[in-house]
């Protein structure tokens, strides 16, 4: 995924939202912030996946996204469910 967003051109910004699970998200957060990539933990998580996509939907606001890459299961519900709110 890093390496997705650091190839695209420089007039695209990417930004990284992903699951705290419990602090292992951190290692993504460190490495994303040391390749100049925006990256943030969301606050919610399983079981409480309509609170995560309502966290993301805010998120898709707030950054007038005009495109949202999910990767995996439970990624792709929260995206999917944030980007009807958006």
């Amino acid at each position: 995924m890093l390496g997705l967003a650091r190839a695209l051109p420089s007039n695209y910004e990417s930004v990284f939202l992903t699951f705290a699970e419990g602090g292992r998200c951190q290692a993504l957060l460190t490495e994303a912030q040391r390749c100049g990539v925006a990256a943030f933990a969301l606050e919610h998580n399983a079981p409480h996946l309509r609170q995560a996509a309502a966290e993301c939907a805010r998120w898709l606001r707030r950054l007038k996204a005009d495109i949202l890459c999910c990767s995996g299961y439970k990624p792709d519900i929260v995206g999917w469910w944030a980007g009807r709110q958006v």
